[in-house]
Order: C-alpha cells, then sequence, then structure tokens
C-alpha cells in the first residue's frame, strides 16, 4: 500500500490512533518501531502540530526508514 500523497499537507492528528496505525503501516515490517515512535513525539508534543509529510521526514531522519512511495 502506498502513501496517500493528498494526506502530505494535512497535519497529523495524535488522537487518531488510526491515523498513526496508517502512517506505522507503511513501512511493512518496521510498523512497530514506527509506531512506537510516533506514539512517543505525540506524547512530548514533537508532532501535534506537523504534516504528515513532515512526519515521513522525521522518520527518514530518526529511523532512517525511506519515505514511502
Amino acid at each position: 500500500m502506498g502513501r496517500d500523497k493528498a494526506k502530505d499537507d494535512v497535519n497529523i492528528d495524535c488522537d487518531q490512533v488510526h491515523e498513526l496505525a496508517y502512517v506505522a503501516n507503511l513501512y511493512g515490517e518496521k510498523k512497530d518501531e514506527v509506531m512506537s515512535f510516533l506514539l512517543s513525539k505525540c506524547e512530548i508534543g514533537k508532532i501535534n502540530s506537523v504534516t504528515h509529510k513532515d512526519v515521513y521526514e522525521r522518520i527518514e531522519q530518526h529511523l532512517g526508514l525511506k519515505m514511502p512511495d
């Protein structure tokens, strides 16, 4: 499953677990690692007001996982 590029400019909503799961699932076998990353960043307020694309870039920067197509 590829990412929904229409969401790239939409802010992530940390209160919507299904939205975090959608992002994590884009990373296949690494989805648990990504979900942990997302939850920890949401908890400390680091991704509460950033776009999906920004989140993908942060995942790439911090976890070394390429942005999904």
